[in-house]
């Protein structure tokens, strides 16, 4: 956890990877499929949550090549 969370500039990106900021899924209930889409809700100190997509990787693989995380809307739950 990062105590004060992860600055997200206006109309600015922030590139999460292994060796820098990250997400980290904890306490599942199942394992993740390496080509399994998963729902992410993210939730801002200023801003309402939003829920993303994101494919699962195989450990190792870079984003791009076949997924990654992308934008899917506003949805409940997550």
């Amino acid at each position: 956890p990062l105590a004060d969370g992860v600055a997200l500039p206006a109309g600015g990106t922030v590139t999460l990877k292994p060796e820098g900021p990250h997400i980290m899924l904890m306490g599942l209930t199942q394992p993740l499929v390496v080509g399994q889409r998963v729902h992410l809700t993210l939730r801002f100190k200023a801003a309402a949550p939003l829920t993303v997509e994101a494919t699962v990787l195989a450990p190792g693989a870079e984003p791009g090549m076949g997924g990654g995380a992308t934008q899917g809307g506003a949805r409940g739950g997550g």
